[in-house]
């Protein structure tokens, strides 16, 4: 477990060597790169770190496998990692400088595929976001329950007065039928299968089935289940009963566009981000392994059938 995620002066000069060391090569295939010891290097590091959260990590990281001959599509999570964290500290040039080199390597030919670089809501018109929002919070509603702001969508509508600038996604909560994990996780697929034969796209990810991923023309919207057991609320991935019914109903409306939030959103909010949610962190990491304790019975559930998300049509052949 790592107890200090500090990147200390010997750490970050290896890494920024490995780089530099890195794009020169890109640049000028004379110049010689160690991969292997490099990967050395950044493994031990890694045992140190949480890497997501270090734009020195994140970019010695992503040329390294690239020179290694992984496809560009392998790097786009840690491209998006070192978007979100260079965003969060106010260094979204340094990103800019990164990724121009990047383009200037994919245009000389020497990557195999696509780059993809991660977006963001600051490149969109926030008005036909929230016209998006409201769409599919009607369509979900009509069809399996109460949907509200949650997560970083609740956090911007709260602390920034809308839409966080460098986040990527739009964040809903699902109100499910049920007070068992076991029957939530039975509505849950029910969802799935009413949402997709009503027409909404989306995806499942095999990695993480808790959630629903809509796609609205580039836009992507999750799903996150809730339910009630008893009087206590449970939202995935966050609150586990740590908070009651008059916490969440009645609901309350975002400042910004009307939508419904919890009647306590401060409670939530510090349950996900923390203590200190109102002050932006860079270097916040969200408490998974707990997460995955509470949430273990809902979780074993969903993957207790294999076909449970697959189109009936298809997982029945």
């Amino acid at each position: 477990m790592i107890q200090n995620d500090a990147l200390d002066h010997e750490d970050q000069a290896d890494l920024i060597g490995i780089r530099d060391a890195a794009m020169q090569h890109q640049l000028d295939g004379r110049c010689r790169f160690d991969g292997r010891q490099s990967r050395r290097i950044m493994a031990g590091i890694k045992a140190r770190i949480e890497p997501s959260s270090h734009p020195e990590y994140l970019e010695a990281m992503i040329l390294t496998r690239l020179i290694g001959g992984a496809p560009p599509r392998r790097v786009k999570r840690p491209l998006q990692d070192l978007y979100f964290v260079q965003c969060a500290r106010g260094q979204v040039e340094e990103f800019d400088r990164f990724k121009a080199h990047l383009i200037d390597v994919h245009a000389k030919g020497k990557l195999s595929g696509d780059l993809v670089f991660q977006g963001s809501l600051a490149d969109w018109d926030h008005a036909d976001l929230w016209e998006r929002t409201r769409r599919t919070i009607e369509h979900v509603k009509s069809l399996v329950g109460e949907v509200w702001l949650n997560s970083g969508t609740l956090l911007g509508s709260i602390r920034d007065g809308g839409f966080i600038g460098h986040d990527n996604d739009i964040d809903l909560a699902v109100m499910m039928q049920g007070e068992t994990p076991q029957e939530v996780a039975g509505a849950w697929i029910e969802a799935c299968h009413t949402l997709r034969a009503s027409g909404l796209k989306f995806h499942v990810p095999a990695r993480n089935k808790r959630v629903m991923k809509v796609i609205d023309d580039g836009m992507q919207i999750d799903l996150f289940p809730a339910w009630m057991q008893g009087d206590q609320v449970f939202v995935y991935p966050h609150t586990a009963g740590q908070l009651r019914r008059d916490d969440l109903l009645p609901f309350g409306k975002c400042a910004a566009s009307g939508l419904p939030i919890p009647r306590n959103p401060q409670a939530f909010l510090e349950l996900n981000y923390g203590p200190k949610w109102r002050v932006p962190d860079p270097s916040f990491t969200f408490d998974w392994p707990t997460s995955e304790q509470h949430f273990e019975a809902f979780k074993a559930a969903l993957y207790a059938d294999v076909d449970a998300f697959e189109p009936r049509e298809k997982a029945h052949v």
